[in-house]
């Protein structure tokens, strides 16, 4: 009888660490701890897009090249060229508001018969949300259903592909707030 006790204990601590360990991202990232990127930084910007502060030079511009955990997200990453050389018609604004409290606008100029596609993703990568093939060029996201509420920044990583099989590719950070 008395061994049985000390193989109750350890079985009733080793369940409660179980339980108690966190879920992760919910994707197949194999190894979140090495993918993950800062969301701190962001542009800040009021309700009809103006600047507020400092922008962060990174977000809202065109990306060189993605990770190729982010170029996997695309499905047919692959399909396009990556090297063309980006047109002055091109123009993605900052996000607004941001920091938001879930719903957030895009704005962009265009070449015609462009689109647009975009997935938010957490800070492991993993997509809470996407909208492919959009044509317009502003944008109405709303991030209440999307995002959980640990997550109180969100990256949103764009591409427009143009009628000539090129693809530009840009990410901005999202700060939601309650």
């Amino acid at each position: 009888m008395k061994t049985l006790i000390p193989i109750t204990f350890i079985l009733s601590i080793l369940l409660f660490t179980i339980s108690c360990g966190d879920e992760g991202p919910p994707n197949d990232i194999e190894d979140p701890q090495v993918f993950t990127f800062d969301l701190s930084e962001i542009t800040p910007t009021d309700a009809n897009g103006a600047l507020l502060g400092n922008p962060d030079e990174t977000d809202w511009t065109l990306d060189e090249e993605w990770p190729e955990i982010i170029q996997d997200l695309f499905e047919d990453y692959n399909s396009y060229e990556h090297t063309c050389p980006a047109s002055n018609d091109l123009i993605i604004y900052p996000a607004y508001p941001n920091p938001g409290s879930g719903v957030f606008s895009i704005s962009m100029e265009r070449p015609t018969d462009s689109t647009f596609d975009l997935l938010l993703v957490n800070q492991f990568g993993a997509i809470l949300g996407e909208s492919l093939d959009i044509t317009g060029n502003n944008i109405s996201i709303s991030t209440e259903q999307l995002v959980p509420e640990q997550d109180s920044f969100v990256r949103v990583y764009y591409r427009l592909t143009t009628i000539d099989n090129c693809a530009f590719l840009g990410h901005g950070d999202i700060q939601l707030k309650s």
